[in-house]
């Protein structure tokens, strides 16, 4: 399966002076893993893969599918990577704090982005390739509750799981589809 990304991936680098491969699935199924592999294979540091975890809106935010996230500060990370620019931006954590340093890095010629409820009509067209993690929900849950208490988040934070997190990612996954939207379905789902 791995083999197969990294074909479609090195088909269109032989053409293409960028590729973006957006790599989105449930909380839990093997983004961060695949996203880290890539960046492995192609010789990328950690700053060369933008990570959804790394820019969060800033507070108060609202309850929608995608109020967590700064998708206008990812709009454009990727449209000044698009006109050639390295990587250079502010990242901003979920308690809406600005993370100690900024985010620069060498512009990769293949520049991973993961991270939760990535694809909708609007933002797939974003990616190059997008990749769906197809990792069964119930798994990916169980494997982010895991992460989760191995982190040492206390009880009411792993509440939220059932009660907030969980839905969401059902309620984005019925509404949009999207593993219709991607052009790879990967079925490995990482450690």
């Amino acid at each position: 399966m791995f083999e197969d990304l990294i074909q479609q991936i090195d088909k269109k680098t032989a053409t293409e002076p960028l590729v973006i491969v957006g790599i989105s699935g449930f909380a839990g199924s093997g983004k961060t893993h695949l996203a880290n592999r890539l960046a492995n294979h192609y010789g990328n540091s950690e700053n060369q893969v933008i990570h959804l975890d790394n820019i969060y809106s800033p507070l108060p935010r609202g309850n929608g599918l995608f109020d967590d996230y700064d998708w206008n500060l990812l709009g454009q990370i990727i449209n000044s990577a698009r006109n050639g620019n390295d990587l250079d931006y502010q990242g901003v954590d979920y308690t809406g704090k600005a993370l100690p340093q900024r985010f620069k890095a060498i512009l990769p010629k293949v520049l991973a982005v993961e991270g939760i409820r990535l694809y909708r009509p609007s933002t797939v067209e974003h990616f190059d390739i997008s990749v769906w993690v197809n990792c069964p929900p119930e798994l990916a849950l169980q494997r982010a509750k895991a992460r989760d208490l191995q982190q040492g988040h206390d009880d009411g934070y792993m509440k939220r799981w059932d009660t907030e997190w969980g839905p969401l990612n059902q309620q984005y996954f019925d509404q949009y589809h999207p593993e219709k939207l991607a052009s790879f379905l990967y079925e490995e789902f990482g450690d």
